[in-house]
């Protein structure tokens, strides 16, 4: 009987790795103005697909790695996707131990890399991946991975959450556009995508007022409340003159976490006993803060991801590990779902569809819709919600399919 399988897999091998050589040229094809063509490829073992996933399952960021395994484990058992295997391999929290636990590892039997969070990990491990010809889909929205043959950045990006609340907004004439943001990288790519986008999205940018964040190492910190301060005047002025069926102004605040609730606690001046002609727009889900005392976040517009799935993921994630999944989770389930809809059977192998990851029409996945670019972004689609005491109310639901 041992023998017999011997010679079965044996027959999988030969013929798979025919395969692999008819495609292998078309894959390493390459042009100066183009990304590497993407083409159905035979995976490197008979039975299955195995992925190396890199993530930090040690250290300050361990919470965050193990909940992305976790949820990898899930999604496997609801699609049934036996025919995937994973080797997890703990990358630490930053680049030093990262690239210490790729030199140690071996990817010869490996499909395709999954991770890394961070984006000084993920470019030491991508000189790794480029070696050996295996494309990476790292959980990381940091726009410097992009334009990386080879590499798509999976997690949501920001700016495109900031430019659907706002165009929905600058339709309802709320178009005069403030923000307040950290004088970081991030902060000042929010500050050129609103100016950058203007005339296209309809709307007005007023003032982008920066604040020195905690992580940025220099002398003198333009604090928060100047920052507010900044803008303060300019704001009360046009909810003075606001005028029905013209501009009326919004403040965009692309913070999440602790620093959105900073923000919040120091806008205390735009509050009026009527009804106020301005609108608060954020992006996340922000049920969880503690916003409900803030009388500033009244019928606040956020941009998120649609939340009937990723509510009931959460539930069933809860079920099963006993504990809430940080947002990331749905990210990476959303990841092995992509991998179980791009495999196929044919002669005897598995062939991975590499060509199906950049469809135009995209996925459905827990987070909504998405679809990944050639120049390694992804798009989603999202919805819009109204923020009144604590709860997050739908006014705008995400599109299904990519138009």
């Amino acid at each position: 009987m041992k023998k017999i399988l011997s010679i079965f897999l044996l027959f999988l091998l030969v013929s798979c790795n025919t395969l692999e050589n008819k495609f292998d040229s078309l894959f390493n094809k390459k042009d100066s103005k183009q990304n590497p063509k993407l083409v159905a490829m035979p995976s490197k073992n008979p039975l299955e697909v195995k992925i190396a996933v890199l993530l930090p399952l040690s250290g300050k960021y361990q919470y965050l790695g193990q909940s992305i395994l976790d949820s990898m484990q899930l999604a496997l058992y609801e699609l049934r996707a036996d025919n995937i295997t994973y080797k997890a391999i703990d990358v630490g929290s930053d680049a030093i131990s990262a690239k210490e636990a790729i030199e140690l590892a071996n990817f010869d039997d490996t499909d395709m890399i999954f991770g890394p969070i961070f984006k000084e990990q993920a470019e030491v491990i991508y000189e790794k991946a480029k070696k050996n010809n295996l494309i990476m889909l790292t959980y990381s929205n940091d726009m410097d991975l992009t334009n990386m043959p080879g590499l798509y950045v999976f997690d949501i990006i920001p700016f495109q959450q900031v430019k659907k609340v706002i165009g929905y907004a600058s339709k309802k004439q709320y178009s005069n556009v403030y923000s307040i943001v950290p004088q970081n990288r991030y902060g000042n790519l929010v500050e050129k995508y609103l100016l950058d986008n203007a005339g296209e999205g309809h709307y007005n940018v007023k003032k982008v007022s920066l604040y020195t964040a905690s992580d940025v190492p220099i002398v003198r910190r333009f604090t928060l409340s100047e920052a507010i301060l900044s803008i303060k005047g300019s704001v009360k002025n046009d909810i003075s003159n606001s005028i029905p069926g013209f501009g009326h102004p919004s403040i965009v605040l692309p913070e999440q976490n602790n620093n959105l609730i900073k923000v919040m606690n120091q806008l205390q001046f735009l509050h009026s006993s009527s009804d106020p002609q301005y609108k608060i727009l954020g992006i996340g889900d922000w049920s969880n803060y503690p916003l409900t005392q803030n009388v500033i976040t009244k019928n606040a517009w956020i941009s998120d991801i649609p939340h009937k799935a990723f509510y009931e993921f959460e539930s069933r994630f809860k079920d099963n590990y006993k504990y809430n999944p940080p947002r990331i989770a749905a990210i990476a389930y959303d990841s092995i779902m992509l991998l179980s809809a791009i495999i196929n059977k044919a002669n005897n192998c598995i062939i991975i569809k590499f060509e199906e990851l950049e469809r135009t029409d995209g996925y459905q996945g827990i987070t909504g819709a998405f679809r990944l670019k050639s120049n390694g972004e992804n798009d989603r689609l999202f919805a819009v919600y109204e923020y009144e005491k604590g709860q997050m109310k739908e006014i705008l639901a995400a599109d299904i399919a990519f138009r």
